[in-house]
């Protein structure tokens, strides 16, 4: 659940800890990631798998918190 996510996520946990302490396949999410940004206008002015990458090995910011990330926040 969101409210979870947010938990582990102000706990500090990345999002690579709580997709495998959820037993989540870490590459699967991976990819499907990957293959989604591709998509997005803006893929070829980035290093998509840098961010995947930074996404899923450096800690959330919490819900709400001005910068977070789209889709996290609650007031979004």
């Amino acid at each position: 659940s969101m409210e979870a996510l947010q938990e582990e996520a102000a706990g500090g946990a990345t999002m690579a800890e709580i997709i495998t302490a959820n037993g989540g396949d870490v590459e699967a999410v991976k990819a499907q990631l990957i293959e989604a940004l591709s998509e997005t206008p803006n893929a070829g002015e980035e290093d998509i798998e840098q961010r995947v990458s930074d996404l899923l090995n450096n800690p959330l910011p919490m819900s709400g918190v001005e910068g977070g990330p789209r889709g996290l926040r609650d007031d979004q």
